[in-house]
């Protein structure tokens, strides 16, 4: 029997601090406070920026090397890689259940696509020396 069963109707009881009544509301109060975000969400999202830069950086590189022209690898880069990293996210985070509790889906998608695409084409573009300047070992067969 729950306690409000017990009171007069229009009569309200004030739970003791510490008290088990007390420590479930604190606890549902603390659930649906807006603004909180679990620690393992904070670390899932630092994990999928992390790959996803890498995976923004190599393919980046990788169609500025097989691609002749500049516009091809730009274009490659701009519509294939969020592609790439849609996907990688749905493979990701569905079993692990990453991103669940962030609230907000335009940020959820800001952080595990947009910031992860610019860093990883500006560290190719910016921090990487370009294709041609590479020079490779020759390989003799």
């Amino acid at each position: 029997m729950h306690t409000s069963q017990l009171l007069a109707p229009g009569k309200t009881v004030t739970p003791v601090p510490g008290s088990l009544a007390g420590i479930r509301q604190d606890k549902d109060r603390a659930a649906t406070t807006p603004g909180m975000v679990a620690v393992s969400t904070v670390i899932g999202y630092g994990i999928l920026l992390t790959v996803h830069t890498a995976i923004a950086a190599i393919a980046t590189r990788f169609f500025r090397i097989r691609l002749t022209t500049r516009w091809g690898a730009a274009l490659y880069a701009a519509l294939l890689i969020p592609l790439l990293l849609v996907v990688s996210t749905m493979l990701l985070s569905g079993p692990f259940g990453i991103g669940t509790a962030a609230g907000d889906r335009t940020t959820a998608l800001v952080v595990v696509i947009g910031i992860p695409l610019t860093l990883g084409i500006a560290i190719d573009l910016l921090w990487m020396p370009h294709p041609d300047e590479v020079e490779l070992p020759d390989t003799t067969g």
